[in-house]
């Protein structure tokens, strides 16, 4: 797959949205100690949403990862072999720690009463999927060098990049701040 098409773009752009619900949702669950719907009506609703389908796009994209050329020096290397060798070392620990994550997180929803280690556990594990921080700044530059933008374009897009980011960090701060003021050892709180 020659990553100067736009099947390639539109990959990444579906990757990128999909990380970033992640790291949306995760924060989430991790700070108010509970899945993002966990009523018995939609509990099948969301582990099909919330988790069967992103681990298959996550194969996907993969499967799209490893099949797809790369530029090196100014020549594009379309050896698999090469590619292989390439994802392997670069990004392949990335992906499989995101989908195992995932994968952890389904069998953990399928436990009828979780003991409150289990959701302990469950919730410090799911800080794993950040690991997939790196492989979205790689997404981000590699859009950003498809788009080979002007200068007003360019800084278009780095303002919404900083948009995201500052809202990315507001939102981590704002459920650490609610954890503090919601900390279950102490009988009064401030929330």
């Amino acid at each position: 797959i020659d990553p100067a098409k736009k099947f390639a773009l539109a990959i990444n752009i579906i990757h990128i949205f999909l990380i970033i619900f992640f790291f949306i949702i995760i924060p989430i669950e991790f700070t108010f100690g509970t899945e993002v719907f966990d009523q018995e009506s939609q509990f099948i609703l969301s582990i099909l949403l919330l988790k069967v389908i992103p681990i298959l796009l996550f194969l996907l994209f993969i499967f799209v990862d490893i099949h797809k050329a790369y530029y090196k020096r100014g020549k594009l290397v379309i050896d698999r072999n090469k590619i292989l060798k390439r994802y392997l070392k670069n990004e392949a620990f990335y992906d499989f720690i995101s989908i195992l994550f995932l994968l952890f997180s389904i069998c953990i929803s399928g436990i009828e009463n979780k003991s409150a280690s289990i959701k302990i556990i469950s919730n410090i594990l799911s800080l794993f999927f950040f690991v997939k921080l790196k492989k979205f700044k790689k997404l981000v530059n590699e859009i950003e060098e498809y788009l080979y933008l002007d200068e007003s374009s360019y800084n278009m897009f780095e303002l919404i990049n900083l948009l995201y980011r500052t809202i990315f960090v507001l939102h981590i701060l704002a459920c650490i701040w609610y954890m503090i003021g919601n900390d279950e050892s102490k009988n009064i709180n401030w929330l």
